[in-house]
C-alpha cells in the first residue's frame, strides 16, 4: 500500500455482508487472539460454553462442528457482534470487552458475499480503503484482484459475476482492510463442490501469501483441512479436540470426533480382535485398548474401540484376511467396498477403481497398521 494514502482508517460496519473495521488504539505486540472459558448463554441454552482457543499471528484456525454446535456464535462473539455472558476475548494481549466491533480492527466474510449491487467491483474491493477514489486505492483494487484471480474485473457488476467470482470479490474487499484477524463464516458453503475444493486451495494460498491470521468456521472437514494450520472440533458448545489439522485428523479425541471426521470402521474390542488378526502386531493394539479403557480425562468412558478409516482397509486378492463383498460404490477414492468379515461384521474397505469385484464375491483385505485409531467413547456429554 500507498503510505498513507490507503489503509485501515476508515470504519463500517455490515450486517449483511463484511464487516470491515479500523484500527484499534492503544494495541501493541503480537500476541494474535486468546479466548478464555467463553460463554455464550441463550436463554437457558449454552451456546458457547467454555471455550479455550488461541490463534497466533499469521496462523489460520478452522472450527469445525456440525450445526448448531455453537461455531458461529463463537466467531460472532469473537466480532463483537456477541456479548460474552462470562469469559474473555483479547487480541495482542488487550481485552475486547467492551470494544465495539468497528474498533477491533476484524474484518468478517459470510457464506454469501452479499456485494453491493449499486457499484462495480471496484468499488466492492475499496469500500475498505481509505479515499477509495484516489489512485493509489485503485492501484491497490487492481493488485488485490489479481490476487484473488480476478483481473480486469473493475467495472464489472455483481449481478454478472457467478456464485464462486462473488465470492472471490468478497475475499478482496475483506483483504482491502488488512484485517488484523479475517473472520470466514462458511464462506465457501453456497458453492458447488467443484468451485468449493478449488477456492478452498485459492483461499489457502492468499492467506499464506498475504501472512494473515484468520479463524474459519465450517462444518467441511475437507475445507478445513485445505485451508487451516490447526483445527478446533466443536460439540454442543464445546471444543472437544484441539490441534494441529494433520494431529486431529490421524489421532481423532474420541468416537464421537472419529465419526464425525469421517472413521467409518469404529469397532468395540470384540469385533476389532478379528481384524486385528491380519495386522502385524495387532495383539499391542488389543493391549492398548485394554490401557485406554477408564483413562480417559473427560470420564464417562463406556469401552474402548478401533478407529480405521476405510483408505486403510486394502482390497486386495492376497489379503491376509478373507471376508465377502456386500456392496460396491465407485467413489473420487476408489471402488468403495462394504465387506462382511468373519467376527468382525461389516467393515468399510477400498478397492482400485479398475478392480475386479463382485457383490458377494470373496476379497483378501490388507489394513495399514498407521492408520490404526485407539478411540475412547465418551458418551456422557452436555454443554448445558
Amino acid at each position: 500500500m500507498n503510505g498513507g494514502n490507503v489503509g485501515r482508517n476508515r470504519s463500517a460496519e455490515n450486517h449483511n455482508g463484511d464487516i470491515v473495521v479500523g484500527t484499534m488504539d492503544g494495541v501493541s505486540g503480537q500476541r494474535g487472539l486468546d479466548v478464555r472459558g467463553a460463554n455464550v448463554r441463550f436463554g437457558s441454552k449454552r451456546a458457547v460454553a467454555d471455550v479455550d482457543l488461541t490463534l497466533a499471528p499469521g496462523g489460520v484456525l478452522a472450527v469445525l462442528g456440525p450445526s448448531g454446535c455453537g461455531k458461529s456464535t463463537l466467531l460472532r462473539a469473537i466480532a463483537g457482534l456477541e456479548e460474552l455472558d462470562s469469559g474473555t476475548i483479547a487480541f495482542d494481549g488487550v481485552d475486547l470487552a467492551g470494544v465495539p466491533t468497528h474498533r477491533r480492527g476484524f474484518a468478517m466474510m459470510f457464506q454469501e458475499g452479499q456485494l453491493f449491487g449499486h457499484t462495480d467491483v471496484a468499488g466492492n474491493v475499496a469500500y475498505g480503503l481509505s479515499r477509495p477514489r484516489s489512485a493509489a486505492a485503485q492501484a491497490e483494487v487492481s493488485r488485490l484482484l489479481e490476487l484473488v484471480g480476478l483481473a480486469g474485473y473493475e467495472r464489472r457488476r455483481p449481478a454478472t459475476l457467478s456464485g464462486g467470482e462473488q465470492q472471490r470479490v468478497a475475499l478482496a474487499r475483506s483483504l482491502a482492510a488488512t484485517p488484523r484477524l479475517l473472520l470466514l463464516d462458511e464462506p465457501l458453503s453456497a458453492l458447488d463442490r467443484t468451485m468449493r475444493e478449488r477456492l478452498a486451495t485459492d483461499l489457502r494460498r492468499l492467506l499464506v501469501e498475504t501472512g494473515t491470521t484468520a479463524l474459519l468456521v465450517t462444518h467441511d472437514h475437507d475445507e478445513a483441512f485445505t485451508v487451516a494450520d490447526r483445527m478446533a472440533v466443536m460439540r454442543a458448545g464445546r471444543v472437544v479436540q484441539e490441534g494441529p489439522t494433520v494431529q486431529v485428523w490421524s489421532h481423532p479425541a474420541d468416537v464421537w470426533v472419529a465419526r464425525f471426521l469421517g472413521v467409518e470402521n469404529v469397532l468395540p474390542r470384540e469385533r476389532a480382535q478379528a481384524l486385528l488378526r491380519g495386522v502385524d502386531h495387532g495383539d499391542r493394539v488389543l493391549d492398548g485398548m485394554d490401557r485406554l479403557e477408564g483413562t480417559h480425562p473427560r470420564g464417562g468412558i463406556h469401552g474402548a474401540n478401533l478407529g480405521v478409516r476405510r483408505s486403510s482397509v486394502k482390497v486386495t486378492p492376497d489379503g491376509p484376511l478373507r471376508g465377502r463383498a456386500l456392496s460396491l460404490v465407485m467413489g473420487r477414492d476408489g471402488l468403495r467396498v462394504d465387506v462382511d468379515l468373519p467376527g468382525t461384521g461389516r467393515v468399510a474397505a477400498l478397492a482400485d477403481p479398475t478392480a475386479r469385484v463382485r457383490v458377494g464375491q470373496e476379497v483378501g483385505l490388507w489394513v495399514d497398521p498407521s492408520g490404526l485409531m485407539l478411540l475412547p467413547d465418551v458418551r456422557d456429554f452436555t454443554a448445558a
